[in-house]
């Protein structure tokens, strides 16, 4: 059984390249990246450090992702057209028409087929968006690190968001990162983002659209289009179109799905390649790009709750009745925001105190 990782490692070698780099510039004494002591307080280095290190992971875990939903997407629709195909030869057989009743398995498939069609289209969305966030973070773009997305990389302009002035030599840096990931992303089919992005939007906030099987007698395929115009709703997608289906894609679903996947593995793949390479060069030269703290406008930025749990009563103290296991890049993560020591947990830190712009 092949590993699903397979499917995206040179893309995840390179997220984990630029990881180490990140982890390898933690400074266990004073927090944070070590070359930015001089652009930031405390606290904004250690939490912008951090966030891009969880990037990397979470653009690798989403990649991985993507290629698990794609492959049981994949088998979950060979079963469904085995499945219709019997019916269809019953059908024929008996001269009666096709019988749609469907045992309590190929019920459940469909359920699982649509969760992972959804899930497929979540992670590459959320891997594009992850990828979107290194670049703001290892350019020093002039963004916000935690609610940035894909859109801020703004791909059909000619420069990001919060870049330098044109004076200034950093800003030639932030270009040329950029124009990386536009390039890979140009690579692909016009548009195939945007759509992506329509598409994730439908599958999560919006409506779903209706699930096509179209029987393709010559080769006893079934072809299941998807959606050409993700953002509309259903009769409005059919009216607009100048015949019926033509508001689908003329190919397989699957055929679909293995392009936006492998797009997107050679933007991150590309994008990452090049993000090690600034990230070198900009500690080497750690003046020619400053690292803004507009990325963290404020120091505590999420939410507080006081939503306590259903079973708080089972969760061990630790150091008393439980532990805790961390592997060593959590651990590292961890020592360089000054909440762990060689022996356990530090003080609660004070890094947080001062929640203004410097």
């Amino acid at each position: 059984m092949a590993l699903y990782l397979d499917a995206v490692r040179p893309a995840a070698i390179a997220l984990i390249a630029l990881r180490e780099q990140m982890l390898d510039d933690l400074d266990n004494d004073y927090g944070g990246i070590r070359w930015w002591r001089d652009h930031l307080d405390t606290g904004r280095r250690i939490l912008i450090g951090d966030y891009l290190m969880s990037l990397t992971d979470s653009a690798e875990s989403n990649l991985v992702e993507a290629a698990m939903h794609a492959h049981r997407v994949k088998e979950h629709w060979h079963a469904d057209t085995m499945w219709m195909r019997g019916r269809l030869r019953d059908a024929r057989e008996t001269g009666q028409p096709m019988s749609w009743w469907r045992a309590e398995r190929d019920l459940n498939r469909l359920v699982e087929t649509d969760g992972h069609l959804g899930g497929f289209f979540r992670a590459i969305g959320s891997t594009l968006d992850n990828t979107a966030g290194l670049v703001i973070g290892v350019a020093g773009l002039r963004v916000n690190l935690v609610r940035c997305d894909l859109r801020d990389l703004r791909l059909d302009k000619t420069a990001p968001r919060g870049t330098l002035p044109e004076d200034h030599p950093g800003r030639a840096e932030q270009l040329a990162v950029t124009r990386v990931v536009r390039d890979a992303a140009a690579a692909g089919p016009r548009d195939w983002t945007g759509w992506v992005d329509d598409m994730r939007n439908t599958l999560v906030h919006r409506a779903r659209r209706l699930s096509l099987a179209l029987h393709d007698k010559a080769s006893q395929d079934v072809m299941r289009p998807l959606p050409r115009h993700p953002a509309q709703a259903e009769t409005e997608a059919i009216a607009r179109s100048p015949k019926f289906l033509a508001d689908r894609l003329h190919e397989h679903a699957n055929d679909t799905i293995a392009g936006v996947l492998a797009a997107t593995h050679d933007v991150v793949a590309a994008t990452a390649a090049a993000l090690v390479q600034l990230w070198q060069h900009r500690r080497d030269d750690p003046d020619i790009i400053v690292q803004p703290a507009q990325q963290w406008p404020m120091l505590k930025q999420g939410t507080e709750r006081n939503f306590p749990g259903f079973a708080a009563d089972r969760m061990p103290d630790y150091g008393t009745s439980g532990f805790l296991t961390l592997n060593p890049a959590q651990g590292r993560r961890l020592r360089g925001a000054l909440l762990l020591g060689q022996t356990g947990p530090l003080e609660p830190p004070t890094w947080l105190d001062d929640d203004q712009l410097p």
